[in-house]
């Protein structure tokens, strides 16, 4: 993966290949936490993820301990939804 001084890549054959970059220009981030999450990103991800949502059972039990929950979050918050 070559890039700009400076510049990170951006552009992954898969996503191994992506999580063995970070791994590489962060090597420290293991020894924190080396767990990769499954949750894919991205716009077609995020579609998938809402078209489960359940609105009628989200609205009834979303404040309840063990209520619904969209798992819409991380896109919602990185702006994909």
């Amino acid at each position: 993966m070559t890039s700009p001084a400076g510049a990170m890549a951006r552009d992954f054959a898969d996503r191994d290949m992506l999580v063995a970059y970070v791994q590489q220009e962060f090597p420290a981030s293991e020894s924190v936490d080396g767990h990769v999450a499954g949750q894919r990103g991205g716009r077609k991800a995020a579609l998938a993820a809402l078209a489960l949502v359940d609105p009628a059972a989200y609205a009834r039990t979303r404040n309840h301990l063990d209520g619904a929950v969209t798992r819409l979050s991380p896109y919602v918050r990185h702006g994909v939804l």
